[in-house]
């Protein structure tokens, strides 16, 4: 057993070499031809016309759906009650020919 406080530390850590830096190489310069107003790359309406369609279309599409739901809910809420008070009648009638025998 060796006396811990006796012993001398290790200075000298073995690293391997540090890499050598080499930077990313630059791209290629290129150029762009952008022609007249006359003749332009993009053509808003053109491009946009359709994409716009798309979405005013699905929009109404969900807006219709969601009318016809709540008209749906609207008519079956209007036949339980109608249907819970031929109900009620019905009991109300039964009792009332009980309470006569």
């Amino acid at each position: 057993m060796v006396d811990e406080q006796q012993l001398e530390p290790d200075y000298f850590i073995d690293r391997p070499p540090a890499p050598v830096y080499v930077p990313n190489p630059d791209g290629d310069n290129k150029v762009v031809q952008v022609f007249d107003k006359d003749d332009d790359l993009f053509d808003f309406e053109l491009e946009a016309e359709p994409i716009l369609e798309v979405l005013v279309g699905k929009a109404l599409e969900c807006a219709r759906i969601e009318v016809l739901e709540e008209y749906e809910d609207e008519q079956q809420r209007n036949h339980r009650r109608g249907f819970k008070q031929t109900k009620e009648a019905q009991l109300m009638e039964t009792q009332r020919v009980e309470t006569l025998r």
